[in-house]
């Protein structure tokens, strides 16, 4: 058994009312605690906290939000609920910060005849379901432009403190060099380094197919609700005055490299009682692809017509749908490349009778 006291942790064995103690476990010190003092269970089904409170080594199951750490001790978990909630606010993890885009906030003057250019060096991440390589720094830097957006091609990551000295022997995992010029000598121009600050942004993007792809909680993109997959679009239910019996969906897309878009719906029909939120979702031709192929875009201003037909199509093959009232559009994007989430828009929805 583990307690702690104060901010000693002491490891013993309970019988009767007597602790038979080894004293400051974990670094912490052995001291004289006061009559009445708290004593805490410091462990969490029956894991030792020191287990946990600690610096880990390797991590697994990482999703974007999550991750897991090896144990020593096996958990043991008794009673009717397998899920206990500890910590609360008082929780800390270090974490590397993930980017995709960036924007610096550098106050500057630029006077006549100076010249301010920002460069960047920045060290290699893993995307959400992808394989690349993480910390791996650049040896030159690339320029961008002080004070707006830069997409760029690959994730890229602030390492954490302590992965900056385990994986990367001390050095720095971001940098970011700025170059001053003048072709006056009577003038400079200035940098405000008392406000100079970089926004980073991590695109929510991931691949979730399976069960196999998720630690645990799998929930299919056909499900009424809850989905492992990030990037996601629901649309409102509509509710249409005359029934219908055929869907489509338009909409203009731009989908690089390894990300992929699948579309569902679902619908109501006309003599069902349900209630709509517990209708799960079916994809368009069996698995949401589009009626029919579509190239993949060259770059991130080739969008591409993508069409997506339930019931029976323009050129009269495949089958009604029942009659339906009211039906919802489900958009599921995915992929393995953070960097490169597919971009939709002109989203349209036509309810049919055919």
């Amino acid at each position: 058994m583990f307690i702690k006291i104060g901010n000693e942790i002491i490891r013993g064995t309970l019988a009767t009312l007597n602790f038979t103690a080894v004293r400051g476990l974990d670094g912490t010190t052995a001291a004289a605690h006061s009559a009445g003092a708290t004593i805490e269970l410091y462990q969490l089904a029956e894991v030792p906290l020191t287990e946990i409170n600690k610096t880990h080594a390797a991590i697994a199951n990482i999703g974007i939000d999550s991750y897991t750490v090896a144990l020593t001790t096996s958990p043991t978990v008794s009673g009717a609920s397998t899920i206990a909630e500890v910590g609360g606010i008082g929780v800390y993890a270090s974490e590397n910060y993930r980017f995709e885009t960036f924007k610096t906030q550098i106050s500057t003057l630029e006077l006549p005849s100076t010249s301010i250019d920002g460069n960047i060096k920045s060290t290699s991440g893993t995307s959400p379901s992808g394989s690349e390589t993480s910390f791996s720094t650049e040896t030159t830097s690339s320029t961008f432009s002080l004070g707006e957006n830069t997409t760029l091609d690959t994730t890229r990551i602030v390492c954490s403190t302590i992965n900056e000295t385990n994986e990367l022997a001390g050095a720095k995992s971001l940098f970011i060099p700025i170059s001053l010029s003048t072709k006056n000598p009577n003038v400079s121009p200035i940098i405000d380094l008392d406000r100079a600050s970089m926004i980073a942004i991590a695109n929510q993007f991931n691949k979730i197919d399976t069960a196999s792809d998720v630690y645990a909680n799998f929930n299919a993109s056909t499900e009424p609700s809850g989905d492992n997959n990030a990037a996601i679009y629901i649309t409102k239910k509509v509710a249409l005055e005359n029934p219908a019996t055929a869907l489509k969906v338009f909409f203009s897309g731009n989908i690089l490299g390894s990300a992929e878009v699948e579309v569902l719906f679902k619908v109501l029909r006309s003599d069902s009682a349900d209630d709509f939120d517990d209708i799960g979702y079916e994809f368009f031709n069996t698995t949401g692809i589009p009626d029919n192929s579509v190239a993949t875009s060259l770059a991130t201003t080739d969008f591409q017509q993508y069409v997506y037909s339930a019931g029976v199509k323009d050129d009269g093959i495949g089958d009604s749908l029942p009659e339906f009232i009211q039906f919802a559009v489900k958009i599921v994007m995915k992929g393995t490349n953070a960097a490169q989430p597919p971009r939709i828009k002109d989203l349209r929805a036509i309810a049919l009778a055919t």
